[in-house]
């Protein structure tokens, strides 16, 4: 599965992380989110996350006491949670 994620600075630059070339202009790559910038990208609060994570319902990382979170597990996540669409014409 190929998945596409642009990271988001905390300059408010984007990141793209699936690679290419980068400018000295252009800020460095990174391959992980906060768990604050992982609730803003699936669009819920980090409460919720949190939460969700502590159930055991969310993949992520640990490095020491800093849960991370990568593009990978933002797929994962909302594949886990997709629902599809009922009915039909």
């Amino acid at each position: 599965m190929h998945s596409y994620c642009t990271i988001v600075h905390h300059t408010g630059s984007p990141v793209n992380t699936t690679g290419g070339f980068m400018s000295a202009s252009t800020p460095a790559k990174r391959f992980t989110l906060s768990e604050q910038e992982f609730a803003v990208a699936v669009g819920l609060s980090l409460s919720r996350v949190k939460a969700l994570r502590l159930q055991g319902r969310v993949p992520h990382s640990r490095v020491g006491k800093r849960v991370l979170y990568t593009c990978d597990n933002i797929s994962q996540f909302l594949e886990l949670h997709h629902k599809p669409a009922e009915g039909g014409a």
